[in-house]
């Protein structure tokens, strides 16, 4: 994801800003972290809403498509019921738009199909007996589903 000379890892620092524990430095420290990893999340997103996937070579759209799609999974992991599932649910619909792109472009070069496919599959079945989280991602989950096949 390397454009006009941006660093290629936006979408892959964010995901290590998201994972990364607070530890326990108190509830302060813990709000700040999480802040600073919201507004992390929002410049990777408008940043890969910007990039021109046409301009990027072979691996940089490759690098792109397994940091946009690492990403989104991990935030589809978060969702733990039907109020974390909306908010999910919006962070991730412009990076789940990419991905579709990405797919289009990439066909079965896509990296990681199998293995995101079956964390889809994974959280399509945790979820089967909530209506409330199957009707905020549901979709979601049938998008990126097909994306990877």
């Amino acid at each position: 994801m390397n454009t006009n000379g941006r660093s290629a890892s936006l979408i892959f620092v964010l995901g290590c800003v998201l994972g990364a524990g607070c530890g326990d430095e108190g509830a302060v420290a813990a709000k700040g972290a999480i802040d600073a990893a919201a507004d992390a999340a929002k410049v990777a997103v408008d940043e890969l809403a910007k990039i021109d996937l046409s301009a990027l070579s072979a691996e940089s759209l490759r690098a792109t498509a397994v940091e946009a799609t690492v990403w989104l999974v991990a935030r589809l992991e978060e969702v733990r019921d039907s109020e974390t599932a909306r908010e999910v649910a919006a962070a991730v619909e412009p990076v789940l738009e990419r991905i579709v792109e990405l797919a289009e472009r990439m066909g079965d070069e896509l990296p990681s199909r199998t293995e995101l496919a079956g964390r889809v599959s994974v959280l399509r079945e945790r979820f089967a007996d909530d209506a409330g989280v199957r009707g905020a991602i549901g979709d979601l989950l049938d998008r990126l589903a097909a994306a990877l096949q």
